[in-house]
C-alpha cells in the first residue's frame, strides 16, 4: 500500500503543474575591461501547448551571468504543456566606469545560427531600427512584431528542459549584433537555457506526509 502511494505521488509531482519551479540559466561573457549588461525593452518568451508568456526576467543581468529562479505564476495544466523559450533585447557594453560605450540588439539563437549574419537575414528589420525602437519607445510596432516573429522561428526557439518527463531541453547562444565592419553582424556573447520542475517544497511535503503515514501505520501493525 505505502509503495503504491509513494509511486502515485511521485507520478503526480512529475506530471501535474500545480506549482512549477522555473530556472533560467544565463551565461554572459566577461570582458578584459568593462562588462556586458542586459537591459529592457526586452522579452523572455515561453511557448506552451495553447498559450505563451513574455517578460523581462533577464533585465539587469551582467557579465558572469545569473541563475534566475521563481515559481510560475500561471502554470499550464501539465509539465508537458511547456514547449519552448526565446529571447531578444538590448545589450549594453560598459567601460570600467560603467559608462555605456555601445548599445546593440541581442537575440538567442540555436547553435550555428545568427553568427556572422545581420539580423535582417532572419527578420524583416535591420539592427539600427530595432535598437531605436526598443530604446526610445514602449511597446513600439517593431517590438510587438518581434514578440510574434522570434518564437515562431525555429532558429530562435529552444526546447524547455523538463527533467521529470524526460525532456533534456536545449541551450541557445546569446548573439549580439556587434561584429563586422559596420558593427551589426552576430557575435556569440553567452548562452541561455530554461528548465521547469514541480515546485520542490510542494512535492517534498507530499512525500514526507506519505512517508510519515507509512511509518505510523508500520508501528501500529
Amino acid at each position: 500500500m505505502c509503495i503504491r502511494l509513494m509511486a502515485l505521488f511521485l507520478t503526480l509531482c512529475a506530471g501535474v503543474a500545480n506549482a512549477d519551479y522555473v530556472t533560467i540559466n544565463v551565461g554572459l561573457d566577461s570582458l578584459a575591461t568593462g562588462k556586458y549588461h542586459l537591459r529592457g525593452q526586452s522579452a523572455f518568451l515561453q511557448t506552451r501547448t495553447s498559450s505563451g508568456t513574455s517578460g523581462g526576467q533577464l533585465d539587469g543581468v551582467e557579465s558572469g551571468g545569473a541563475t534566475i529562479q521563481f515559481n510560475e505564476a500561471f502554470p499550464p495544466p501539465t509539465l508537458s504543456d511547456y514547449l519552448g523559450f526565446a529571447y531578444f533585447g538590448i545589450l549594453e557594453t560598459l567601460d570600467d566606469s560603467d559608462a555605456v560605450i555601445d548599445t546593440s540588439l541581442i537575440v538567442a539563437f540555436d547553435s550555428g545560427s545568427g553568427v556572422g549574419q545581420a539580423i535582417s537575414d532572419t527578420f524583416p528589420y535591420n539592427e539600427a531600427t530595432l535598437v531605436n525602437a526598443l530604446t526610445t519607445s514602449f511597446d513600439s510596432a517593431e517590438f510587438l512584431d518581434m514578440l510574434g516573429l522570434v518564437p515562431s522561428n525555429a532558429t530562435t526557439l529552444g526546447d524547455i528542459a523538463v527533467p521529470p518527463i524526460g525532456r533534456p531541453g536545449t541551450v541557445l547562444n546569446l548573439v549580439a549584433f556587434t561584429g563586422g565592419l559596420n558593427g551589426d553582424l552576430g557575435v556569440t556573447v553567452g548562452t541561455l537555457g530554461m528548465s521547469v520542475v514541480p515546485e520542490p517544497a510542494t512535492c517534498l511535503l507530499l512525500i514526507l506526509a506519505v512517508s510519515g503515514w507509512c511509518l505510523r501505520r508500520g508501528r501500529a501493525t
